[in-house]
């Protein structure tokens, strides 16, 4: 109805509605994506046994679990640490892309545009004292 493309409408309406779907969609697939990798190459069918993975590390490493326990459980905590650093990447991208609402860092009860100067705004000023009334 407004005369705009085919381009402008997919681009400029239907993409940007679902970006923060794709985005969430993209945290969680790459985590699922991490742990499979990592669970495979526990099992000893993922990357070879003498690569360079945390997850190999684990495997190796278990059979002196109680002897040297950081050994194993230092690069399962580095998975953790992947995984949930990249879910709070991606939950802090999508909240700064958006829209209305209050922002990352706003004051608790603050309003969007609202002055902020002694008097105005959401601040109580002073009290004027009322004209004419009698002591």
């Amino acid at each position: 109805m407004q005369g705009e493309g085919w381009w402008r409408i997919t681009v400029g309406y239907v993409a940007r509605s679902i970006v923060r779907t794709l985005a969430a969609d993209l945290g969680t697939r790459f985590t699922g994506a991490l742990y499979l990798v990592a669970s495979a190459s526990f099992l000893g069918v993922g990357v070879p046994p003498d690569a360079s993975d945390w997850a190999v590390m684990v495997d190796r490493n278990r059979p002196g679990l109680f002897v040297q326990p950081w050994a194993v459980l230092a690069p399962a905590l580095l998975i953790v640490a992947l995984s949930v650093g990249v879910n709070l990447l991606f939950d802090r991208a999508l909240a700064t892309r958006s829209g209305p609402g209050p922002r990352p860092g706003a004051r608790p009860g603050a309003r969007s545009g609202a002055r902020t100067e002694t008097g105005s705004g959401n601040r109580p000023g002073p009290r004027p004292e009322p004209q004419g009334a009698a002591p």
